[in-house]
């Protein structure tokens, strides 16, 4: 389907301010891809990818300015959306070590850890502003 992955296309990760796509980190494709088969997934939608330095969301130091992170929604086989708490626990599950769940159904996922970052484990609900490090 994609040119990253079978599942995924480098202009989905593309910034929403400017349209601007950069080289997305392998281990986060490898990652979505396991998650959308341990959860059965009929689609893995990325609600944001990479960002850029004009892109008003994050910070200057955010994960996904560096193309190693992804807001993303799970659906369903049926149609319906996973929660962001399940999506979380999947994402636990294939290694992911920066997540954050946005109520009531999407999630932030990212490669800290594994890439060079300002802190190698981040979990947190994104919604409340709540850290769990």
């Amino acid at each position: 389907m994609g040119n990253l992955s079978k599942q995924f296309d480098s202009s989905e990760f593309a910034c929403s301010c400017c349209g601007k796509t950069v080289t997305m980190s392998q281990f986060l494709i490898d990652r979505l891809e396991k998650m959308h088969t341990l959860m059965s997934a009929k689609a893995i939608y990325i609600n944001s990818g990479y960002r850029c330095n004009n892109n008003p969301w994050g910070s200057p130091t955010d994960a996904h300015r560096r193309g190693m992170a992804a807001n993303i929604r799970v659906q369903r086989k049926d149609g319906s959306y996973y929660t962001a708490e399940d999506i979380a626990e999947a994402a636990e599950r294939v290694g992911f070590k920066g997540i954050g769940t946005m109520e009531p159904d999407s999630c932030n996922v990212d490669t800290r850890g594994d890439e060079p970052y300002i802190y190698d484990w981040w979990h947190g609900n994104e919604t409340k502003h709540i850290d769990w490090t």
